[in-house]
């Protein structure tokens, strides 16, 4: 589904996040999860949620190890859905990649009595160790048709065009079908496969994940 009106955007600095309210994260972690449940329950390969609890969030979307570097990105329809405050607490800015579409982000770390729970569409980007300029896709989720691809190309173009990005990296399950979308919608190349055993995922992947079977995850590329 497609609209005249572009969908605004709430850009999230992990080191805004990590002095937010609790409350703040729950939010998110709820709207992740909720998110991700779509492909737990159609493929009833992965057990465990996106994110386990609140406390693990910032380890679970890998910003832990830079949160100067790491945004997560909400996209929304309507800002008088998250707080009746909004105007006091986010400030709008010009985006150079795309200046057509309303960018928000918090003038301060944020207190409770937030809802994220409208947002239509989540994606983080997390800077990858000891490849300056790239940058990892996570808790990339979306709640209507259209809009995770639209937020994913508005959040590439920026972080390539505003802060300079020159690779972007996506590891995605295989058996989640979602190689063919990476790679003919977004221009993402394979470059790595590998065979993830489900009595060892934990080491793979962060701990306290679960799967039914091995699988396969592919590890893909977009240079600009």
């Amino acid at each position: 589904m497609s609209t005249n009106k572009k969908q605004s955007i709430l850009v999230l600095p992990a080191d805004v996040l990590a002095q937010s309210d609790q409350s703040i994260i729950s939010s998110i972690v709820d709207f992740i999860n909720r998110g991700y449940d779509r492909n737990r329950s159609k493929y009833n390969l992965i057990l465990s949620q996106r994110i386990k609890n609140s406390e693990s969030f910032f380890t679970d979307l890998g910003f832990d190890k830079n949160q100067h570097q790491s945004h997560l990105f909400l996209m929304i329809d309507d800002w008088t859905l998250i707080t009746t405050h909004f105007h006091e607490l986010f400030v709008e800015f010009s985006s150079k990649s795309e200046p057509s579409r309303v960018w928000y982000t918090p003038i301060k770390p944020l207190p409770e009595n937030i809802s994220f729970s409208s947002a239509i569409a989540s994606i983080g980007f997390k800077p990858v160790c000891n490849e300056p300029g790239c940058f990892e896709v996570t808790g990339f989720t979306s709640c209507k048709p259209g809009a995770g691809k639209d937020l994913l190309q508005a959040t590439a173009k920026y972080y390539n065009v505003d802060l300079g990005a020159r690779r972007l990296v996506a590891v995605v399950i295989v058996e989640h079908d979602l190689l063919k979308y990476y790679q003919e919608i977004h221009g993402f190349q394979e470059v790595e496969r590998q065979l993830i055993e489900k009595d060892s995922v934990s080491e793979t992947l962060e701990d306290g994940v679960v799967a039914r079977s091995d699988f396969t995850l592919a590890k893909l590329v977009k240079d600009f």
